[in-house]
């Protein structure tokens, strides 16, 4: 629904100068042929607007549809861009996955990074510090605050998440696997000069109420460098 109600408010932006138009062509058109007194061609010529308008509006509409973009930022992000997270392993290009301990991912993945492999898809994963403090893991806890709700459980889960990383490192010439210590703000996957998702974490919402952004290389060309850019630097400042 709320892609519909875009593209008719597209629509909208240009329909003004489709009522310009047709007001400009029925009242030149009348005063013309009022000026020679006849009627029936003055209702053939409003009969002529109105279908003019009218082919107006539906190539307006038309425009409107082909040229739709995904939002830039939306709401329950997870479901939004799951096509694109799908796709991005068989994209036969290189990957990044910035991820704090993938609880839920992982238990997927497998396929996915078959996947990429027989695509020649290339998966850098990024993947939070399993020996960072106790304090850090804490205060990621408190914000993310969602189960296990306890912090020897969620250190468990991050260092789970780098053991599991690194088995498929070793089983899948395709993967490589790195830390990372800086504080997460978000999550997300860049398929390198395509396009990148970016899932926002706010404080104690829920994986599926998450807010993100989507950006492509062709429509967001500024945002999109930049953003790749700290991906790679983040990437390149890891150890593996």
């Amino acid at each position: 629904m709320k892609s519909i109600k875009a593209r008719f408010e597209s629509l909208l932006d240009n329909i003004l100068w489709v009522i310009v138009f047709a007001l400009i062509t029925v009242g030149g058109g009348a005063l013309f042929f009022f000026y020679n007194n006849n009627p029936h061609l003055v209702l053939l010529w409003i009969l002529l607007a109105v279908g003019i308008f009218n082919m107006c509006a539906l190539v307006f509409l038309y425009i409107s549809i082909k040229t739709a973009r995904t939002p830039l930022i939306h709401t329950h992000h997870r479901s939004v861009i799951r096509q694109h997270f799908e796709n991005a392993f068989a994209s036969g290009a290189e990957v990044f996955y910035l991820s704090i301990m993938s609880q839920h991912t992982l238990k997927e993945m497998e396929s996915r990074l078959e996947k990429a492999q027989n695509t020649g898809s290339r998966i850098n994963i990024l993947t939070l510090d399993p020996d960072s403090d106790q304090a850090v893991i804490e205060a990621i806890r408190i914000h993310l605050n969602e189960p296990p709700y306890d912090t020897n459980v969620v250190h468990q889960q991050i260092r789970d998440a780098w053991r599991l990383w690194s088995l498929f490192a070793e089983k899948y010439s395709i993967v490589r696997v790195r830390k990372y210590r800086s504080i997460p703000t978000l999550q997300g996957v860049l398929v390198r000069d395509k396009y990148l998702t970016l899932e926002l974490i706010p404080y104690n919402t829920q994986t599926a109420d998450r807010p993100g952004i989507f950006l492509t290389q062709k429509e967001n060309s500024e945002l999109f460098i930049l953003l790749q850019e700290r991906f790679i630097r983040l990437w390149e400042s890891q150890k593996e």
